[in-house]
């Protein structure tokens, strides 16, 4: 059978139909790859209160998911604290790498099984170095930030430690800026690098 021409303006209106919804699924998709429970940017540094938390710092969006793969566009990543402090003092919690890597406990940490720190830890049954009575500067810990971060421990614990990471992360203090090098990198003096932990001030 022919087509008869005044059907001809709804098949055509038919496909348009189905092409605004196939792409507005396919856009909906990308949209929500990570399942975000709010976007949003903000002129100053601020939280907003309800089902997750939406931070801004230097006008960069960030996203906090569902499915706990915190990005921020720009490749920076929100503080996933269910990670935690590695057994070097090192902090699982803002790495850089924490998108892929589930941390230091995990057997997916990139150097594990050379870490010199998570073998001696293991060995000694503790878990981690800032459990150790000794103040040792062996592999990771001849480094200012693991070895400030875990003196820290040492003196206020490791939920402290974490509480204030979270609010330094707040305030604009980046652990990873360029590479693995952040601002807790930049000092000489231990005793310097536990105040700015505490209180996010040089």
């Amino acid at each position: 059978d022919r087509i008869r021409l005044p059907d001809i303006p709804r098949i055509l209106i038919f496909i348009i139909l189905l092409y605004s919804l196939k792409r507005r699924k396919a856009m909906y998709r990308k949209s929500h790859r990570f399942m975000p429970h709010c976007v949003t940017f903000h002129s100053v540094l601020r939280e907003r209160p309800g089902r997750g938390d939406c931070l801004q710092r230097e006008n960069v969006l960030y996203l906090h998911s569902q499915a706990n793969q915190q990005v921020g566009i720009g490749g920076r990543q929100i503080m996933k604290r269910e990670l935690g402090i590695a057994r070097c003092g090192l902090a699982c919690c803002l790495c850089s790498e924490n998108v892929t890597c589930n941390g230091c406990y995990s057997d997916n940490c990139p150097d594990y099984t050379q870490c010199e720190n998570r073998k001696c830890s293991i060995e000694k049954g503790f878990q981690g170095c800032y459990a150790c009575e000794m103040d040792c500067q062996k592999g990771l810990l001849n480094k200012i930030k693991p070895y400030g971060f875990t003196l820290f421990i040492k003196r206020y614990g490791i939920e402290k430690l974490l509480d204030c990471l979270a609010e330094n992360e707040k305030r604009g203090i980046l652990y990873h800026r360029k590479g693995i090098i952040g601002d807790y990198d930049d000092f000489e003096d231990v005793e310097m690098l536990i105040q700015f932990i505490k209180t996010g001030k040089r």
